[in-house]
């Protein structure tokens, strides 16, 4: 556990990585996996909070037969993670992106909202900015598939017939997965592309630091699913701790637009299909009353 926490303690404090409860860690030891809990911010995670245990192997297998996604439903999906799931050992619901951390067979996986990878996951033709900037280094990009069932299935169906699996995976409006054999291994990574996208935009004329203000987004749009389930919060019922989630989420989304104005882009927003889909999930539900009661 040290490692995971490790890893929790440094993104936690790190808005421009994590927002909220969003970002998950996990780590895996023989059959068993350790990650974050849903909802959880990772800087709340310590020995007796904020993480489940889980039956990696299973959930793999289970994913690894699965032809097609859509003959069972996000609810069915959701009870076979249960199943899955060591709860006595655990203190907290397993993160809706189990799935995918599951699959990866790489000791320790570490998936963030980094805003200045959003920037281009979050932007029209960013995927081929991506392979240009990172042309030396290999990675995979995902395009755009909902939180939870889809995006766990189709990683599964990447890893399943891939020979290798480079270090860095880029989800389309959802941030970026690193992984690899050690805490700082992962991580590494994840400050590696961090650090290359920073000097991308630099060259390009780009020196904005992400900063969290107290200002709100217009959520009439989306630009990843985070912003989908924050944007349902009544703010002023919230805490001032709750209060500057929406802040955090808010920041992250006028940065990224910023940016992409400023690059020369157009943004990519989320489908409405999509975010009708997210809004009825009662894992993000669930997620929603837990910010409400922070």
């Amino acid at each position: 556990m040290k490692g995971f926490l490790s890893i929790t303690q440094q993104l936690g404090d790190l808005p421009a990585f994590v927002q909220g409860g969003g970002g998950n860690v996990s780590y895996k030891k023989d059959s068993l996996m350790l990650i974050k809990a849903s909802g959880c911010c990772m800087k709340e995670v310590t020995k007796k909070r904020g993480y489940a245990w889980c039956d990696h192997k299973g959930i793999r297998n289970y994913l690894f037969s699965l032809s097609d996604p859509y003959i069972i439903k996000e609810g069915q999906f959701d009870e076979a993670l249960s199943r899955w799931t060591l709860h006595k050992q655990s203190r907290g619901v397993p993160s809706i992106e189990t799935g995918f951390h599951a699959v990866i067979p790489s000791r320790y996986v570490v998936h963030t909202h980094c805003v200045i990878a959003n920037i281009f996951t979050c932007m029209q033709g960013g995927s081929s900015i991506l392979r240009h900037i990172f042309l030396k280094h290999p990675f995979w990009y995902i395009p755009y598939h909902n939180p939870g069932l889809s995006i766990s299935h189709t990683i599964a169906r990447k890893v399943k017939t891939s020979k290798k699996i480079p270090p860095i995976i880029f989800l389309e409006n959802q941030g970026i997965i690193t992984h690899g054999a050690t805490a700082r291994e992962a991580l590494n990574y994840t400050w590696y592309v961090e650090a290359t996208l920073r000097r991308y935009l630099e060259k390009n004329g780009v020196r904005k630091k992400f900063r969290v203000f107290k200002k709100k987004a217009d959520f009439s749009r989306h630009l990843f699913p985070d912003s989908i389930v924050y944007s349902q919060i009544a703010r002023g019922t919230l805490s001032k701790k709750a209060s500057f989630v929406v802040y955090e989420i808010s920041s992250a989304v006028h940065y990224i637009l910023d940016t992409i104005k400023a690059l020369g882009g157009r943004p990519q927003y989320i489908k409405e299909c999509h975010i009708e889909h997210i809004k009825n999930m009662e894992k993000e539900k669930k997620r929603l009353l837990m910010i409400h009661h922070a």
